[in-house]
């Protein structure tokens, strides 16, 4: 594979055939960054310049994939017609993936306040994407076994829209498995499923385990709510009027504790409001990308309905926004780390080991004194 730079215009669409020209180069490394090993993780060994691009035939490849783009870029194009600039974009990330559709203030805010995984397509996304499903199925009148099925299928399909890049592939796989585990009853059930799905990742492609930094964090998030979260729930009162801010702040801080040495290693920046940011935002995110979904898929069939909705998803659209930027823009919002080294992530990832360990030999002790009192 190569890796071409051309021009934003002229516009092709997949399926287009093309004839290309330009002078192949061998990638070269940035400094503290490794860019032949991040493009050769996706197996891409050159770098085209100057390239020259001319348009050959439309549309030959496949009809259903085809298809299924032009509906996801009219999708896509629906919400930049309701929604205002950055609204629009942060709609658009939080459904399809991606931050491009943002101002690069916001884009540096998120990344200051710990919230860029909302705009990617992560498998918190996908796994609300997966619930929403569920419901419809249900809905639809399917018994609960086949509206998991139903979801699962709405995850595949949601993969393929977003153009099946690695970052949704694996998505995909960890929401599915979290969908899984949450019908199972126990987040507990999908430990070993999480493991054999990244080991099998590994299998086929090993590259990613050093060189694709969206592999570990995803991967240790994903394990962080799985064997950590657990720990938190055990001591918390369900039926307690706030469970739900325990719930969203355990959860986020599970996640965080697996993630933050490689953040701190491979980003450089240690967000200090993240759990606030997270507390406040998280709880709303499921009801807007519901609005957006609602409000693009509407403006399909009775498009003066689609104008009431994408205002009642343009105000939480608005609070997120405005809570991002706030939170950005504090002095103390964030601070610069420097030299953190690999001896610190191995001792950080050493730490937690142990300290699993010890927790899942002693519970079952503290659970059998306490039947024998």
């Amino acid at each position: 594979k190569i890796s071409v730079n051309a021009n934003s215009y002229p516009e092709y669409a997949y399926g287009d055939k093309l004839r290309l020209s330009c002078i192949l180069e061998i990638p070269q490394n940035f400094q503290n960054f490794n860019y032949q090993m991040y493009l050769a993780k996706d197996g891409i060994f050159y770098d085209c310049q100057k390239a020259k691009i001319s348009l050959l035939e439309n549309g030959q490849g496949n009809k259903f994939y085809f298809a299924l783009l032009g509906i996801k870029n009219q999708f896509n194009g629906s919400l930049n017609r309701l929604l205002p600039f950055p609204e629009a974009g942060l709609m658009s990330g939080l459904i399809l993936g991606g931050s491009a559709g943002l101002p690069k203030e916001l884009q540096n805010n998120f990344s200051r306040t710990g919230l860029t995984h909302i705009v990617a397509v992560s498998g918190y996304n996908v796994t609300i994407v997966a619930e929403y499903l569920m419901m419809t199925g249900i809905f639809l009148g399917l018994w609960r076994p086949r509206a998991f099925w139903f979801a699962l299928f709405g995850i595949l399909f949601f993969v393929l829209a977003t153009g099946m890049t690695a970052s949704a592939v694996r998505a995909g796989v960890m929401g599915a498995l979290l969908l899984w585990a949450m019908k199972n009853g126990r987040l507990a059930n999908a430990q070993n499923a999480i493991v054999f799905a990244a080991a099998a990742m590994l299998f086929f492609n090993p590259l990613l385990l050093r060189w694709d930094v969206g592999f570990q964090l995803s991967f240790l998030a994903t394990l962080g709510i799985v064997y950590l979260y657990p720990l938190f729930e055990s001591r918390m009162d369900r039926n307690g009027k706030f469970f739900w801010l325990w719930e969203i702040l355990f959860l986020s801080l599970s996640a965080q504790i697996f993630v933050l040495p490689v953040i701190l290693y491979n980003f450089q920046i240690l967000s200090l409001v993240s759990l606030l940011a997270n507390v406040l935002i998280l709880p709303i995110i499921p009801l807007t990308m519901l609005l957006g979904f609602l409000t693009a898929a509407v403006n399909f069939i009775f498009p003066p309905l689609a104008i009431v909705l994408a205002w009642l998803a343009f105000m939480p659209l608005k609070y997120e926004v405005e809570v991002i930027n706030f939170l950005g823009n504090l002095k103390f919002s964030a601070l610069a780390i420097s030299n953190f080294s690999w001896a610190w992530v191995a001792g950080w990832y050493i730490i937690l080991l142990l300290f699993m360990s010890f927790k899942k030999i002693k519970l079952p002790l503290k659970k059998i004194k306490t039947k024998n009192d």
